[in-house]
């Protein structure tokens, strides 16, 4: 039988390694499942890995009677994933040593410190030790040096909720506030609720209405509200027009000339390569490579305004 103290045995006696180069095939990606899928992030942690290369080792570790050739991932999927879209064909992996219970413990305990990981994917990994490795609440509370109530909340979390729900909320189609919200209702009441706040496009305060109102109403009311949600469309605020300011109106117009000039400076330059000596040759190729990492920058910022908003000039996602 396992007590709190053995389980907790497995984080604290757990060595760690060195820095390997392993094949991505030889990479397991069983607890992929825990944690939730943001394609945006996807898509600017490959950007990112194509001009940087990888920066920071993934972390892995391998389970006690499995394949020993074989790594579980516990943290770096962002970084996996961007790795085997650019067919990188290794990939960095610090190992780390435990057992199971270890390697799904870390995948909180690695980011713990960084608040990359929300309530719910806490939920997921916390109610995989409940359920499939049987272990209790006081169990997983010692595993993870935290009191009993906050196990009981984050399993709690996952068993309010319908399967449909927490399905989608792992591949980003329903938000974390709106499944909060939805786990105020029974479960066999959870389905036909999400198919009217997405056909209604609701946000997660829209849905906290909905909600209170299907809590207050009969339940023979529910079809007619789910049916079309009058009281809270009506309640909607159109957004406001969008106003562009003269600054962005200059700085797209002096874009547009300045790349009009620029593409004919390269054909006159590429008529004339052979008359440039070594340096200069060798100086505009080391040019082209900035303005091509420049590019490839802009590109992703205007493919993705809101999540590159944030991230500063000549800095990439690690």
């Amino acid at each position: 039988m396992n007590t709190p103290e053995a389980v907790s045995h497995n984080i604290s006696a757990a060595p760690t390694s060195a820095w390997l180069d392993i094949a991505a095939d030889d990479i397991d990606l069983r607890y992929e499942r825990m944690r939730l899928i943001r394609p945006r992030e996807y898509a600017l942690m490959q950007d990112s890995i194509r001009q940087f290369g990888q920066l920071h080792p993934v972390t892995g570790g391998a389970t006690p009677g499995a394949d020993v050739r074989r790594y579980v991932l516990v943290d770096g999927f962002k970084r996996y994933r961007a790795c085997v879209a650019l067919a990188v064909p290794t990939m960095k992996v610090r190992v780390i040593g435990g057992g199971a219970h270890a390697l799904k413990a870390a995948i909180i305990n690695l980011n713990s410190t960084q608040g990359s990981l929300n309530a719910f994917e806490e939920a997921l990994v916390v109610t995989s030790l409940f359920r499939d490795d049987k272990l209790n609440q006081q169990q997983i509370a010692t595993l993870f040096g935290r009191h009993k109530s906050w196990a009981c909340r984050r399993i709690a979390l996952c068993e309010r909720l319908c399967d449909e729900a927490i399905e989608e909320l792992r591949i980003g189609l329903l938000g974390f506030a709106t499944a909060r919200q939805v786990c105020r209702l029974p479960r066999g009441n959870q389905e036909k609720t999400l198919a009217c706040i997405h056909k209604h496009r609701l946000n997660s305060h829209e849905t906290a209405q909905l909600v209170t109102a299907l809590q207050r109403a009969a339940h023979w009311d529910h079809e007619c509200i789910l049916r079309l949600p009058l009281d809270i469309l009506e309640r909607r605020t159109p957004p406001a027009p969008f106003r562009q300011t003269a600054f962005v109106a200059d700085d797209y117009n002096h874009f547009v000339a300045t790349g009009d000039k620029f593409s004919a400076a390269i054909e006159a330059v590429e008529g004339r390569s052979r008359l440039f000596d070594t340096a200069q040759r060798s100086d505009m190729a080391s040019r082209a490579d900035k303005i091509g990492q420049a590019l490839s920058r802009l590109k992703t910022v205007m493919d993705h305004p809101q999540e590159s908003s944030s991230l500063q000039p000549g800095t990439g996602l690690r």
